[in-house]
């Protein structure tokens, strides 16, 4: 598996920066700790996602909700392309597939890390990635572009969350030209960061559509299977 971690630490300067470090240490320490214990290596992709979240959901909990993180983060399936994610408050990502983009997400999980939400279920999102399909995340940055003014001298700020998606086809998914239209629309009102993740095999490991549903089946059955089993 290859695990992407794409996030956001809430708050300014000192409090924004803590919360990069506290977050990274703490993942960093799962990754760890999940190469040197056999028992971690030999769970479901569904459960690990679970238990590292709850794991950094307990260290940022205890700062009371003066730390909070948005993030998008998962495993890939190196062998087939499969993804599992949770998307905690984060923007929506998109998927770039035969030249055209579209979200991938129709709704977020409501809570950012951080916050408690008691006993309430945490989503695992299951996408399948075909070969050569780009999946790009941003902050909300990529939303937040200063169009001009209106007769008052009000600023105009793009409220259109289609007008990334429309970006991201013109520039053909290519990052450094996503910022560079980006920029000719308007003026960058907030933090903008991308990640760009593409699946790529070669011809003789490539699948096909028949070949990936069976694959899906099978990993639903055998997680549900785990789940019997607890």
């Amino acid at each position: 598996y290859t695990v992407f971690f794409f996030f956001y630490a809430m708050g300014k300067s000192i409090q924004g920066a803590g919360g990069c470090l506290v977050l990274g240490t703490v993942f960093k320490s799962i990754l760890e700790r999940n190469h040197t214990t056999a028992d971690t290596q030999n769970i479901p992709p569904e459960i690990w996602m679970k238990e590292s979240f709850r794991e950094l959901q307990n260290v940022f909990v205890s700062f009371d909700g003066s730390m909070l993180i948005s993030a998008m983060y998962g495993l890939i399936d190196n062998r087939n392309g499969t993804i599992y994610y949770i998307n905690a408050e984060h923007p929506f990502s998109i998927l770039y597939r035969d030249n055209k983009a579209t979200f991938i997400d129709s709704e977020s999980d409501k809570r950012k890390i951080g916050i408690d939400a008691g006993h309430s279920p945490l989503k695992i999102h299951v996408f399948q990635l075909k070969p050569n399909d780009s999946l790009i995340a941003g902050s909300d940055g990529r939303d937040d572009i200063l169009l001009g003014e209106d007769s008052f001298g009000s600023r105009i700020i793009n409220e259109d969350e289609s007008l990334f998606l429309k970006v991201v086809e013109e520039a053909n998914a290519d990052l450094p030209g996503i910022v560079n239209i980006l920029e000719s629309r308007g003026e960058l009102t907030d933090d903008l960061s991308l990640l760009k993740i593409t699946y790529v095999i070669s011809p003789a490991t490539a699948r096909s559509e028949t070949e990936i549903r069976e694959i899906e089946e099978k990993l639903k059955e055998a997680y549900q299977n785990y789940l019997l089993g607890l």
